[in-house]
């Protein structure tokens, strides 16, 4: 990585990443003119997600319960997170590598399409909009 290639993550900016609750978020660096001022990637395998400027940010009234991320080989269970903070996308031909999984309802979850891990968000059928939790990715910011 390069002096001007910058990697932040949910844990740099006070958030919890991959952690449980609804930690908030500082957003100062990360969103600028209410657009994702970094590329969106993949935690484990680095793929992109999404470009960046092309995910709205918003924050929900009422928190969205996401399964938490794939266990492990071996470990059962599964657990919901509550996350507020979201990337709202309004078109998923915007997405660089997502794929979209199990549909529960009217709401259809996203992954990361080369390693598999989510989900990272959720497509709402009703609404036809995709939405990408912060604390479910790296934002990065390539360099110039």
């Amino acid at each position: 990585m390069s002096e001007k290639e910058t990697t932040v993550d949910a844990t740099d900016v006070g958030g919890s990443a991959r952690g449980s609750g609804d930690s908030r978020i500082d957003t100062c660096d990360l969103v600028r003119d209410g657009l994702n001022s970094h590329l969106l990637r993949c935690f484990r395998c680095r793929s992109k997600i999404l470009p960046q400027g092309k995910g709205t940010y918003m924050e929900l009234d009422e928190p969205f319960s996401l399964v938490t991320f794939r266990q492990k080989d071996g470990e059962t269970g599964e657990s919901e997170e509550k996350l507020s903070q979201f990337y709202r996308v309004e078109d998923m031909f915007d997405f660089d590598n997502v794929s979209f999984t199990k549909t529960v309802g009217s709401v259809q979850f996203l992954a990361c399409a080369d390693c598999e891990i989510g989900p990272v968000g959720y497509f709402d059928r009703n609404k036809k909009k995709s939405f990408v939790a912060l604390a479910r990715v790296e934002h990065y910011l390539p360099s110039r």
